[in-house]
């Protein structure tokens, strides 16, 4: 189903920076993306919030999308 394969594309990420905070990010792939787009935010909003707009960019766009919030995950639902 179309919701499976958005599921199996999107990842959520955690990185930690050299200071110990920690980013939190999204990374949505598209099957034929030639290219990423790395799109950061301020914290008005967080991840779940931003989740529907990463996918519906890389599916118009046809890009990967990696998506960053800062500290904040929220509710992310990918199904």
């Amino acid at each position: 189903s179309a919701a499976a394969e958005e599921e199996d594309a999107t990842e959520v990420v955690r990185l930690r920076t050299r200071r110990g905070n920690e980013i939190v990010a999204v990374y949505v792939r598209h099957a034929r993306a030639s290219a990423t787009l790395l799109y950061s935010h301020g914290n008005a909003a967080d991840l779940g919030q931003m989740y529907g707009l990463f996918v519906e960019l890389s599916r118009r766009l046809r890009v990967n999308i990696f998506g960053t919030s800062g500290r904040r995950l929220g509710k992310l639902r990918t199904g």
